[in-house]
């Protein structure tokens, strides 16, 4: 049995699931660095994973220095791999240290460039086709508009724009707002459930929509994990690499040319990716997107 290790919140994780089907790995899984060396679990994020592995149907274990050792040297011609977003040189001291410490080679498996630009095409292509053959029964889209940091969510105006495209881009269709926080939006033709719900509802409401529209968050994930048709709304911070979960029907409708590569995503005062995915570009790129259906 090979073994995969990913640090990381929902997102993380699930792009996990993927990669340790491929890699006919066990998952094992730590909220963080500080987390694994500390081995203080954070309860609610040992929830959020346990709903997950359930949700999805793969067996998802937590682990730490004191247990990753143990679970490991059950297994004496297994391969080591850990999972990373960007590849520095904490990275690699982290890797060389993992890997002396439990006696076996750890292999870092970089995902940052994992999206290009014919990825991109072939999404959006599949996208269409799918949702084409939707158009004629009732649909209920869901928007999740908020994620972790506030830097990637979209405001009550943008939102609107949204509500009104796709009322003028179907004939029956019924839309849900979502979110871990409240927000108000003041229209009686929409299902506002923002603050309202826990993960596991949250992600069978995905599971019972036809469209997908989300942020950069775990559900966008989610959503795309489970192959439904998901338009993501994720700013371009990378050169060359919009880090974005290019696979299966998924339209990418935010700018991949925009001046804020290399932005730090912590930054809140005046934010230009705050700014970028809340842009009339991005409704304007749905407007498009939809009257290709």
């Amino acid at each position: 049995m090979n073994f995969l290790l990913r640090f990381g919140q929902i997102g993380d994780i699930i792009t996990a699931v993927e990669a340790s089907k491929e890699l006919n790995a066990e998952l094992l899984a730590c909220e963080s660095k500080k987390i694994f060396f500390s081995n203080k679990n954070n309860n609610n994020y040992m929830k959020i994973i346990e709903s997950l592995s359930e949700s999805l149907g793969q067996e998802i274990k937590f682990f730490s220095i004191f247990s990753l050792k143990k679970i490991i040297l059950k297994e004496t011609s297994s391969r080591i791999y850990i999972m990373t977003q960007s590849l520095t040189f904490t990275d690699r001291l982290f890797s060389f240290i993992l890997s002396a410490y439990i006696g076996k080679k750890v292999e870092i498996l970089y995902e940052g460039t994992q999206t290009f630009f014919g990825s991109l095409e072939r999404g959006r292509n599949l996208f269409i086709t799918k949702v084409r053959s939707l158009i004629n029964s009732p649909l209920l889209i869901s928007i999740v508009w908020d994620g972790k940091e506030k830097q990637k969510n979209l405001n009550a105006s943008q939102i609107k724009n949204f509500i009104d495209i796709i009322s003028n881009s179907f004939n029956d269709v019924k839309i849900n707002i979502l979110g871990k926080n409240n927000i108000l939006i003041d229209s009686k033709t929409i299902n506002n459930i923002s603050g309202a719900t826990s993960l596991n509802e949250a992600m069978k409401i995905i599971d019972n929509s036809d469209i997908i529209i989300s942020v950069d968050t775990g559900l966008l994930h989610y959503a795309v994990h489970k192959n439904k048709p998901t338009i993501a709304i994720i700013a371009h911070r990378l050169e060359l690499a919009n880090w974005f979960p290019a696979s299966g029907p998924t339209a990418l409708i935010s700018s991949i040319n925009s001046e804020n590569r290399y932005c730090c995503i912590k930054s809140c005062n005046n934010c230009i990716l705050n700014k970028e995915i809340n842009s009339k570009e991005v409704s304007n790129n749905l407007k498009l997107l939809l009257n290709q259906l």
